[in-house]
């Protein structure tokens, strides 16, 4: 039974996280868009892109997290657990190696 409860703990957490990841992609890359003015930089608009992508694929992955917390015991938790926390972090690598590119072959809004 303590085994379950602290299985259950671990999937919640990883569906905290996450949370946590989209809601800081959202405030820092969504919401901080462009300039007053309405100008907004190559690199922003590749970069608003990929963050909401990257944001709805966090909360997708985040809901899943939270049904395998609900759900009864099974035989392949760890291993769905494990699974779903490798493709988190396959998706989180390609993400990070896009926004590198980007930042490398992009113009920004720095000037001069």
């Amino acid at each position: 039974m303590d085994s379950m409860r602290s299985k259950r703990v671990v999937a919640f957490a990883l569906a905290g996280l996450a949370f946590a990841i989209a809601l800081y992609l959202e405030m820092t890359y969504v919401m901080m868009f462009g300039f007053w003015d309405g100008f907004t930089s190559e690199l922003d608009r590749a970069e608003n892109m990929l963050a909401r992508y990257f944001i709805w694929f966090s909360l997708a992955i985040g809901i899943w997290f939270i049904c395998l917390g609900l759900w009864r015991s099974h035989a392949n938790f760890r291993r769905r657990v494990l699974y779903s926390c490798l493709v988190f972090a396959f998706a989180t690598g390609v993400a990070v190696s896009l926004d590198l590119y980007f930042r490398t072959y992009m113009m920004d809004s720095a000037g001069g």
